[in-house]
């Protein structure tokens, strides 16, 4: 199972062009096989709707079409793939399946589970916002492993 809000990572295993049964609104739908989860589902969405800019850390507004377009080439699409009014979706799939994603998963109410964002996983893979360090002293050295670091000593009176 999923669980909301978390982040996952798997590999793109499907790219479809979608559009939805009430209005019609086009999308991309992708899928991520999570190796421990199974696999999740979430849509680009291909309309002029104004959402954040995925390469503005400062939150700019992009439409949904400029959003999954940024998207697909963060992940390696390039743009005369992506504007070949024939080969545009070939393209797509050709160049996302089979890379690595990362997804945060959404449950509804009803224990309906999709993905909420799906992007390309941050360098050096994890997430979290944490790089690999090198221990070169432990920190554990500065002070007996019996010391606690908050007790008060006799010499120093708690008041």
């Amino acid at each position: 199972m999923f669980e909301h809000g978390a982040w996952y990572t798997g590999a793109i295993s499907a790219v479809e062009y979608i559009k939805s049964e009430k209005k019609g609104t086009p999308g991309l739908q992708i899928t991520v096989e999570v190796s421990d989860r199974g696999a999740i589902t979430g849509v680009w969405w291909l309309t002029g709707s104004l959402v954040n800019n995925p390469d503005d850390k400062a939150a700019s507004k992009v439409p949904q079409y400029e959003a999954a377009q940024i998207r697909c080439k963060q992940f390696g699409c390039n743009q005369e793939g992506l504007v070949h009014p024939e080969t545009w979706l070939l393209h797509i799939q050709k160049t996302l399946i089979g890379q690595q994603a990362s997804v945060m998963a959404e449950v509804n109410n009803y224990g309906d589970t999709s993905a909420q964002v799906i992007c390309k996983p941050k360098a050096g893979g994890g997430g979290g916002g944490f790089a690999r360090a090198s221990a070169t002293a432990s920190p554990f050295a500065a002070r007996p492993a019996n010391s606690d670091p908050f007790a008060i000593g006799g010499d120093d009176p708690p008041f």
